[in-house]
């Protein structure tokens, strides 16, 4: 089973959150073969995020930080396996759409990538949208 980090749980993830990583070992330990994985969604907001803050002007001792987070990003990204948005992702992505499932487009398509693999579970904090997708699996383990 894949255990898809959104974004903001990828970021607590990341930053050491206490609560979420114990969960992370202890169902890693009851169950090998899960992958703790993330989006190329994710990977989206996290570099809109980190390149916005280092375009706009600074005093340098931010800059430093700015490019110290970026670094911490891109190595986060390549520890973690990052799934696609594929062609059968687009599909569900589409099918939601239709059946007017209104939650936030980078949520959706998260959502969406979940769904079209064989088995998943998001985990986020934000279960009011992501529980809104029919058929989707999602667990708040910040909790």
């Amino acid at each position: 089973m894949d255990l898809i980090l959104d974004t903001d749980t990828l970021t607590l993830y990341e930053k050491g959150h206490a609560r979420l990583g114990e969960r992370i070992r202890e169902h890693r330990a009851r169950s090998h073969e899960d992958i703790v994985c993330t989006t190329v969604i994710t990977l989206q907001e996290q570099m809109r995020g980190r390149l916005a803050s280092l375009n706009r002007v600074q005093p340098p001792a931010r800059l430093l930080t700015g490019y110290a987070e970026l670094l911490e990003t891109l190595r986060t990204f390549r520890a973690l396996p990052v799934r696609p948005f594929s062609a059968a992702a687009l599909a569900e992505f589409e099918r939601l759409r239709r059946d007017g499932v209104r939650i936030g487009t980078l949520d959706l398509r998260i959502a969406s990538i979940a769904l079209a693999a064989v088995e998943a579970l998001v985990i986020t904090r934000n279960l009011r949208d992501f529980g809104l997708v029919p058929g989707l699996t999602a667990e708040d383990w910040t909790i």
